[in-house]
């Protein structure tokens, strides 16, 4: 989750647009009047925290030594470093309780494209 205030900011709003934290660093760029930085993945959330889009990326992508992470604003897929792979409907099961990856071919196969376009290869193990 991520809270934003300020008199920029569209005031009693809640979005559900998928953010990343190096989105802050673009964001604090636009806000100052600077253009964004060579190769700089982060997007400015200006616009979204203004009202003036309700879109800003199709996903997010995370990750932590053993698993990385893919999500549309919807469905999240947790991808482990041994294969294993579990896709998550957060609009009705929040709490990721139930595995639906067997049962939507399609989303698990759409969600490991996006991870596997923002992230490389496992590295080969040490």
């Amino acid at each position: 989750p991520l809270i934003g205030a300020g008199p920029t900011v569209a005031g009693s709003s809640l979005c559900h647009e998928p953010v990343v934290l190096h989105d802050l660093t673009a964001s604090f760029l636009d806000w100052g009047g600077a253009g964004p930085l060579p190769q700089m993945d982060g997007q400015s959330l200006r616009p979204l925290l203004a009202g003036q889009t309700q879109s800003h990326r199709a996903f997010a992508v995370s990750g932590l030594q053993d698993f990385r992470v893919v999500y549309d604003g919807r469905y999240k897929l947790v991808s482990f470093r041994d294969g294993a792979e579990f896709v998550f409907d957060r609009e009705i099961d929040p709490w990721e309780d139930v595995d639906i990856s067997k049962n939507e071919p399609a989303t698990t196969a759409r969600l490991r494209a996006a991870l596997h376009s923002e992230l490389p290869a496992w590295p080969e193990s040490a």
